[in-house]
This record gives structure tokens, C-alpha cells and sequence, in this order.
């Protein structure tokens, strides 16, 4: 491409647009307009449609919808409208399409990496006001607390592998902790107790942690309601620090009656002798009273 002005021809065309700019101080679409082409019209409806290059010009549409309506493929076009301008069409179709795809599954990977770069300059250094912070925490906490959405985290003390998975009755569990497979692998030895009735990260408790200073949830590893139980298992070593998560816990069992299992390394130790002692002894009640 020559310069229409000077005559100056890059040997790379996108040295043209830094020589318009800072040369002439022209902007890239007035220059477009006045020496290489027209102002883009969209082929379907005849509306004004954006600039997108110096060598690709303006887009063929303006729309999403003129764009569909020509039959021709989001992902299949070099340059994608990324700003749909049909309200409704568009977030129909955004729905059905592009949920939980990637740019470069979207758009390609040229184009996708490209748009990826743009947002991450344009989002740069912009900060996120505090009542964005405090909507987004609450919707989280409701969630979490609700069962809805479980944090992905692994226990790094106990847990040697990113996820650890048991198989039973067809269905695929990810545990966090390899102590707690251990504990599951007993139960099961020891009252041949179903998963599925073995409630894992099933119990969310609200609590207030005095370290952060801020109203946060707990999730506890284990409840089995058939034997009136919950149970949690950490290493002793953090004790001290989830002290406002274990004495949330213990409330929760001294208001529900239901008795509260705190277990660490020692009882990995021992076989867990005193989760084995209570349940033997909740059945010999179970039995005197039938």
C-alpha cells in the first residue's frame, strides 16, 4: 500500500497506519475515506457499518442480525463483529453459542487472541469500586451457602494430587483431601454405609471470621444425618487458625443436637477408634429401642 499524500510505501502494511498518524496526524478512517475508499455501508439495510483497517476498510454489516440474516457464520468471517447492536437477537444468540466457549473457539484463534489482548489493554489499571466487591461477595456467599456453587480447592497439606476421584454406584466424586478418602474407604469397611447417603460438603454454616473480619462460609466435610453426625478432618497444625470455623460447628451441634467429630492426623492414626466406638454404640441403641 502507497501513502496517497507523499507516496511513502511501507514494506509492511501495518507501518502504513503509524505513518498516517504521526506523519500527516491524520485519524486511520478519515484517511481511508478520503484516499484509499468510501464509507462502509452495510450490504443488507444500507446503515453506516464500522471501520475495522486501513487494509480491510469497514465491516460488510452492522449488525449481528444483518450479518445472520445473510446466511453467513459468526466464526467463519475473518473480521467478527464483537459489539452485538440487536439487543434481543443477540443475547439469544450469544446464549446459545458462545456460552462457556473461549474467544478463540468464538472467533478463531487469530481473531480470539487478538480481542483477548484488546480487553486485557482496555481493562487495565481499572479498578473495580467497593460496591462491586460487596455485591459480587454476597451473590458468591448465597450461593456457596446455598449449595449452588462449591469453591474448586484443594487441601495442600494432605492432598498430593490436584483431584482425587472415587467411583461408586456410577457416580464420580472429587474429594480434597486424600484423608478424607481414607475416612470414606472406613465408613465403608465399617457400616457399609452408601455414599449417597454419606452427605459430603453437603452442610454450610455462616460464621464470622475474626482474622479477615468478614462474614464468610464454612463448608463442612462430612454430615451423616442416619447416625446424627457431622464431621470435619484437618491437620492440628491449623486448628489455631480455623478456630471461628470449628467453633461455628461446634453452636451448630450444640443447637441441633447432633453430635460434632473433629478429627486430625492422630485419628488418621488410629483408625478413627473413636468415630468406630460412637457408631457401635449409636446402633446399640438403635437395637434396645426396636
Amino acid at each position: 500500500m502507497k501513502c496517497g499524500i507523499c507516496g511513502f510505501e511501507p514494506h509492511m502494511t501495518h507501518l502504513m497506519a503509524r505513518h498516517v498518524k504521526y506523519k500527516h496526524h491524520l485519524g486511520l478512517e478519515d484517511y481511508y475515506n478520503a484516499y484509499v475508499g468510501s464509507k462502509g455501508q452495510c450490504v443488507k439495510c444500507g446503515k453506516h457499518t464500522k471501520f475495522i483497517s486501513l487494509g480491510f476498510g469497514y465491516e460488510r454489516t452492522c449488525s449481528m442480525y444483518c450479518k445472520c440474516s445473510l446466511g453467513g457464520s459468526v466464526t467463519a468471517l475473518k473480521h467478527p463483529e464483537h459489539r452485538f447492536k440487536c439487543g434481543v437477537f443477540a443475547k439469544s444468540w450469544a446464549i446459545n453459542h458462545q456460552k462457556g466457549k473461549t474467544y478463540e473457539e468464538i472467533y478463531g484463534n487469530i481473531d480470539g487472541t487478538l480481542l483477548r489482548e484488546k480487553l486485557s489493554v482496555v481493562h487495565t489499571g481499572v479498578a473495580v469500586s467497593e460496591s462491586q466487591k460487596t455485591n459480587q461477595s454476597k451473590v458468591m456467599k448465597a450461593k456457596i451457602l446455598s449449595g449452588e456453587f462449591t469453591p474448586k480447592s484443594n487441601n495442600r497439606r494432605t492432598c498430593k494430587n490436584n483431584y482425587i476421584l472415587i467411583t461408586n454406584s456410577g457416580k464420580t466424586t472429587k474429594f480434597r483431601s486424600s484423608w478424607e478418602i481414607t475416612f470414606v474407604k472406613f465408613l465403608k469397611e465399617l457400616i457399609k454405609l452408601d455414599f449417597d447417603k454419606l452427605g459430603y460438603e453437603t452442610l454450610r454454616l455462616p460464621y464470622f471470621c475474626t482474622r479477615s473480619n468478614k462474614n464468610r462460609v464454612y463448608i463442612v466435610d462430612f454430615h451423616i444425618p442416619m447416625y446424627n453426625c457431622v464431621i470435619e478432618i484437618k491437620p492440628t497444625s491449623i486448628f489455631s487458625k480455623d478456630e471461628d470455623k470449628l467453633k461455628s460447628l461446634r453452636v451448630y451441634g450444640e443447637e441441633n443436637n447432633v453430635k460434632v467429630f473433629i478429627l486430625s492426623e492422630i485419628d488418621l492414626a488410629n483408625n478413627f477408634k473413636k468415630v468406630k466406638e460412637y457408631v457401635d454404640h449409636y446402633q446399640r441403641e438403635i437395637l434396645c429401642q426396636n
